[in-house]
């Protein structure tokens, strides 16, 4: 399947292939595991607010939706960083959350490393 959600769910051992060449094998955590390391944090802000330093933003991308989300090893420190730059500057940091990354950004990430 494609859907790696339904793969997460349902499978207890899996497969990546990328051109036909197996990149990841095992049980989803596993894959998850050895295809994509750290955290994500999520978060919005408003319009007119400057962004956050280039320190955080390199490790960050925007999103369809107008949030922030930044991929980090070191959830803790890049948490602090974030919050301490947010209240330096008085910036509201909405539905902000961390969480472990996904099979789907495991997935892309493998795909992205075979293909470079």
């Amino acid at each position: 399947t494609n859907a790696m959600d339904e793969a997460a769910a349902l499978a207890d051992e899996l497969a990546i292939l990328v051109d036909g060449a197996v990149m990841a094998r095992g049980t989803p955590a596993e894959v998850v595991g050895a295809g994509a390391t750290g955290t994500v944090i999520r978060f919005r802000f408003a319009e007119g607010v400057p962004p956050p330093p280039d320190a955080l933003m390199n490790a960050g991308r925007s999103t369809p939706d107008g949030a922030v989300e930044l991929h980090t090893v070191e959830p803790v420190r890049t948490l602090h960083d974030l919050t301490e730059w947010a209240l330096a500057h008085d910036v509201e940091l909405l539905e902000l959350s961390a969480r472990p990354r996904s099979l789907e950004e495991a997935y892309l990430e493998l795909v992205g490393a075979a293909r470079t």
